[in-house]
């Protein structure tokens, strides 16, 4: 009987022993082998022996889960633990988040830095609310503009062919803001091979990104001022993280502050350093000038106000606001200054009259041709091809002749496959948008349009 006790005594230390392992699997972008990447590995090795190897962490680099959209849905699905996510994964767990992402509100990296840290425990609540744990913030970069020809002016800007990112909701509202006409919704993969061929000719990026991507090689020129910062995040499934012991968690919150630290200075000092080798293979930085920045400053304030509701609530970004007022308060009177603080952008449509609505109730307001333009891009920007392709439709036959929305129609058409109708349209087009059609019908769709 006792060597029976014995050995039912040690099955069952056996299996505490396992119960009290805990592997956290995090998905993420970043490339094996790359500086940041190491850093990770290193913090997993410090957890690990911080806790006595009963927090282990696993990862899955360089994309091998999928993008943004996918690590999220496969974190809802329990099928990894975490991931690294940027803006267009956040912006799928609360909107709020990304408020600091839009253009000209945060003026530079020790402003972000404040602003986080000062509401530190409203995001990390933000999180949690969504069924998430924030390990720590791992930022991609200052976005600068990037583009073939110098962009000096509002005008210049208007005439190039902007990426439009499909998967982020503060990039995808600023391409339209200030290139409502030329912006080109694209997926990430897509960029390359759209610079190439001349399909798009400026975009808003981090230059880590411009540079590992190779997009440098297609450009010439970029803006010396960051219009925004571009942000990211690694979170674990609460479920996940609450089955670890209260003691265990504050050791894997701690590495992880540390761990943010590091990573911090690596992410800035990988941007700097991606600038300089792209200024050394012919990349030009030019000064903005003021002009240019005063009216992206105010296309950055309409968009601000116009994202209320859909992305984010104004009662956060008005928080954020506040924060940055503060700062900018502190850092002019430690440089003792008798100046004002430069003020946050704000809304200047919330001091405009509203018109009372001219449509009786029982008649519903007949769209424009502009609005339908502008629901037909966002419908082909968010992939609803069949949508996207109705709107264009509607507005041709409300008069629109444009070769913008017949380049819409056969795009949408292409991705229906209908060839038939992008036919049709690749007969109605302008020679300049046929590249694109092409692209999207031949390449991407294998539809032949000769």
């Amino acid at each position: 009987m006792r060597p029976l006790l014995m050995l039912f005594a040690s099955l069952l230390l056996a299996n505490q022993a396992d119960a009290q392992e805990h592997t956290l699997t995090i998905a993420s972008q970043i490339p094996e082998g790359s500086p940041s990447m190491t850093l990770f590995h290193g913090w997993a090795s410090q957890l690990e022996q911080h806790t006595r190897g009963q927090v282990k962490v696993e990862f899955l680099p360089a994309g091998v889960a999928g993008d943004d959209r996918d690590v999220v849905r496969k974190i809802r699905l329990a099928t990894v633990s975490g991931a690294t996510v940027s803006g267009g994964g956040l912006s799928l767990i609360s909107g709020d988040l990304l408020i600091v992402e839009t253009p000209l509100m945060i003026a530079d990296d020790k402003e972000l830095d404040y602003v986080r840290t000062q509401l530190d425990a409203e995001l990390r609540k933000k999180f949690e609310q969504r069924g998430y744990v924030l390990l720590l913030w791992t930022d991609v970069g200052p976005v600068h503009l990037f583009s073939r020809p110098p962009i000096m002016s509002k005008a210049n800007l208007s005439r190039t062919k902007l990426w439009m990112p499909i998967d982020d909701p503060i990039g995808r509202a600023w391409a339209k803001q200030v290139d409502p006409t030329n912006a080109m919704g694209l997926g990430v993969p897509d960029v390359l091979p759209s610079l190439q061929t001349e399909l798009i000719t400026a975009f808003f990026a981090p230059p880590t990104q411009v540079n590992s991507l190779h997009w440098s090689s297609k450009v010439k020129f970029m803006l010396s001022t960051p219009i925004g910062y571009s942000i990211g995040a690694t979170i674990v499934a609460k479920k996940d993280f609450d089955r670890i012991p209260g003691d265990l968690q504050e050791v894997v919150l701690a590495d992880s502050r540390a761990l943010e630290t590091s990573l911090r200075k690596q992410v800035r000092d990988d941007n700097a350093r991606a600038l300089r080798v792209m200024q050394a293979a012919g990349i030009q930085v030019i000064e903005a000038p003021d002009e240019l920045v005063a009216k992206l400053d105010a296309d950055a304030t309409l968009m601000r106000t116009a994202l209320e509701g859909s992305v984010y609530t104004r009662e956060f970004r008005e928080r954020i606001e506040g924060v940055i007022v503060e700062y900018r308060a502190r850092r002019s009177r430690r440089a003792g200054s008798s100046e004002e603080p430069p003020p946050v952008p704000r809304a200047q449509v919330e001091s405009l009259p509203v018109s009372p609505p001219t449509a009786t109730p029982t008649t519903p307001a007949v769209p424009s041709i502009e609005d339908l333009m502008n629901q037909a891009t966002d419908s082909y920007a968010h992939e609803d091809y069949a949508a996207a392709r109705a709107s264009a439709q509607r507005a041709i036959a409300l008069g629109a002749t444009a070769s913008k929305i017949w380049r819409i129609i056969g795009a949408s058409s292409c991705f229906l496959k209908d060839k038939e109708g992008a036919r049709k349209a690749w007969n109605r087009i302008e020679a300049s948008d046929r590249q694109f059609l092409n692209y999207v019908c031949v390449v991407r769709n294998g539809i032949d349009l000769q």
